[in-house]
């Protein structure tokens, strides 16, 4: 028992990058999470961390030791989660994070979630950013694109399936594209956020496209976007689930749509061992199953070329 004491804090004391902050985490004093620290160096022989006054630090043999680690207290917290989900049904609060770009996608989902899973209840934030899930109080962040190297686990959930649009009143003033390139002279709305450059990706017969659109409008969510695109302000790059309605009415239609733009890939990320973990992985397994359900309809309907109207 001692030894997986010893393990589990030396683990925290990595993931919270300090002594003093996983002390704080566990609710306990410096020396105590640092004796535990050194108690498993000295049975295990070797140094697993180097500490200065200002940083800590993995050894070679650390590194090694710390993602075994990682991986044994996982499968000991699903173990511990199985047993306890066959007597109680996971629920309680899960406190949520995602990015502007998917924002729309996941509340409609947990709406749904609540409405079939009784005993729920979330506490949303949305950030550009990859929120720090330990030091940020968060359970789960569900993010679209490329993910940095992480000790947090993963998950692929789907692909965010993006659609270019324009209101028809905007098309009628200004001669629709017929190739990427031409979006340098219209005016483009796009998401943006951190000051990064906005750059479009697109694939036409197996060749790949870059622009970079003269925007006339920046938001750092889909939903204004939508809104400046009805009024006709321009072309919106946005996540198809949030103008499906929009396209079924035409009152947004598609732009170029023999150009694919890029599916960014979306991830569920959260921590290898929580006390939430029962009722997290209970809300991604809802997710993974609703977001392969759409993707199956969009592409059904799409086969059928009874969609949306297009330009």
């Amino acid at each position: 028992m001692n030894s997986l004491i010893e393990i589990s804090t030396f683990v925290r004391v990595v993931e919270a990058t300090g002594f003093t902050a996983a002390a704080r985490q566990l609710g306990l004093s410096p020396p105590v999470v640092s004796t535990r620290v050194q108690a498993l160096e000295s049975r295990l022989g070797t140094r697993l961390l180097n500490r200065t006054t200002r940083s800590l630090s993995l050894t070679e043999a650390g590194k090694t030791y710390y993602d075994r680690c990682v991986r044994i207290l996982a499968e000991l917290d699903d173990a511990e989660s199985a047993v306890r989900s066959a007597h109680t049904t996971p629920a309680g609060l899960i406190k949520l994070n995602t990015c502007p770009l998917v924002e729309d996608q996941v509340t409609s989902l947990i709406c749904e979630f609540i409405r079939v899973a009784s005993g729920f209840s979330f506490q949303v934030t949305s950030s550009h950013r990859m929120v720090d899930l330990v030091g940020e109080g968060h359970d789960l962040a569900i993010r679209a694109g490329t993910l940095s190297d992480s000790t947090l686990l993963t998950r692929r959930l789907g692909c965010a399936r993006l659609v270019l649009c324009a209101a028809p009143s905007y098309l009628a003033t200004s001669s629709p594209p017929t190739h990427v390139d031409q979006l340098r002279s219209h005016k483009c709305l796009a998401v943006s956020g951190s000051g990064a450059t906005v750059e479009w990706l697109f694939t036409k017969d197996a060749a790949e496209y870059k622009v970079r659109p003269s925007h006339v409008f920046l938001a750092n969510n889909a939903a204004a976007l939508r809104l400046a695109a009805l009024s006709g302000l321009g072309i919106a790059l946005l996540p198809e689930s949030s103008v499906a309605d929009q396209l079924n009415s035409a009152r947004l239609v598609r732009v170029l749509s023999d150009h694919e733009p890029a599916m960014p890939d979306i991830h569920a990320v959260f921590q290898p061992r929580s006390q939430t973990a029962a009722r997290v992985r209970t809300f991604v397994d809802f997710v993974a199953a609703r977001l392969k359900r759409d993707r199956y309809a969009i592409e059904t309907t799409l086969s059928a070329q009874s969609g949306y109207a297009t330009v």
